[in-house]
């Protein structure tokens, strides 16, 4: 019988008690406003956020009085949105799904895919097909904002255990492995917890070069606008730890 992929239950009130400090409001409302300097739309226009998590940058962008739906496969994430969107009194359509089978023709202005959510699928030709269902979900001239891993300045830095302490005093021990022939990173991340709770949460991700993933964006009918190497619009650099790509569906481009 086949087990189900890792990230189909990972998602939920561990990862969500892990994550919450590393996108803290402030640097959520920062990245949105630099999303929206990149995107440049007017207001009213429809942005989908693909793999929204819980919901953050999608209840930012709807208080910018954008028309946005979230989309992720977590229940547990999707449900923690909505109580976030209804505290924040702003309008979200959040809609459950996998990636892979995204259900949108033609409906965006832009498509955002934030805090390294690309790369989880088992292969090579499932990211693909990612890529070119967001091309079909944009209008002609639509945008797609991407914030990837930096692969060339993680293979630099790279430490196979790192130990992070944070503000609560929980620690949390990051074990990796890479795997050089798929560009795989397996991570696993090892909490324990001030009252002597101990959890772990196991990701699988692969990081793509800058190259390869230019000509993957341009296969599925995108042409490149900007590269950056962080959401605020600095150089891209072999020390950047993000890489941030800015497309433009072509306007004759019929995806099937």
């Amino acid at each position: 019988m086949k087990s189900n992929p890792w990230y189909s239950d990972t998602f939920d009130e561990e990862y969500l008690r892990l994550y919450r400090h590393a996108r803290p409001p402030e640097r959520i409302r920062r990245d949105v406003e630099n999303v929206l300097r990149l995107l440049r739309l007017p207001r009213g226009r429809h942005i989908l956020d693909l793999c929204c998590g819980h919901g953050s940058h999608s209840i930012e962008l709807a208080k910018h009085e954008y028309k946005v739906k979230g989309f992720d496969q977590s229940d547990y994430m999707l449900g923690q949105a909505k109580l976030d969107a209804e505290r924040a009194e702003v309008e979200v359509g959040w809609i459950r799904g996998d990636m892979r089978d995204l259900p949108f023709e033609r409906e965006f202005d832009a498509v955002i895919n934030m805090f390294n959510s690309f790369g989880f699928l088992e292969t090579e030709k499932e990211d693909q097909r990612v890529l070119n269902l967001v091309s079909k979900a944009l209008r002609p001239n639509g945008l797609f904002l991407q914030e990837l891993p930096n692969l060339e300045a993680f293979a630099r830095t790279f430490q196979p255990t790192t130990v992070t302490r944070l503000a609560d005093e929980t620690f949390v021990i990051d074990e990796r492995e890479f795997d050089m022939v798929d560009s795989q990173l397996h991570l696993r991340h090892i909490c324990l917890y001030p009252n002597g709770e101990r959890t772990s949460l196991d990701f699988h991700q692969r990081l793509y070069p800058p190259p390869k993933m230019l000509n993957m964006l341009q296969v599925a009918g995108f042409e490149i606008e900007e590269i950056f190497g962080e959401l605020d619009g600095r150089s891209l650099t072999l020390d950047s730890n993000q890489l941030v790509i800015l497309s433009r569906k072509r306007p004759e481009v019929v995806v099937e």
